[in-house]
């Protein structure tokens, strides 16, 4: 390879600390993304789980209505 050597000498360095900026943006943003898609999750699910929970504890939903879709 012709080209290996001139790469090599020249542009690695630049490619590899361009490279290393890029996925250190990168991941940043993802993580953001991946925490905030997880909290709109946890607020979607646990108004659910209050409600059966008050439910059952009042005893309007008998613990195996709760559960028959699992099995």
């Amino acid at each position: 390879m012709a080209f290996k050597g001139i790469f090599d000498e020249q542009h690695y360095e630049k490619a590899l600390q361009l490279t290393l900026g890029i996925g250190l943006e990168s991941a940043s943003v993802r993580g953001f993304n991946i925490g905030v898609a997880s909290a709109l999750f946890g607020l979607a699910e646990d108004p659910l789980f209050y409600v059966d929970a008050v439910r059952v504890t009042n005893g309007t939903l008998p613990v195996s209505a709760r559960f028959k879709f699992y099995i």
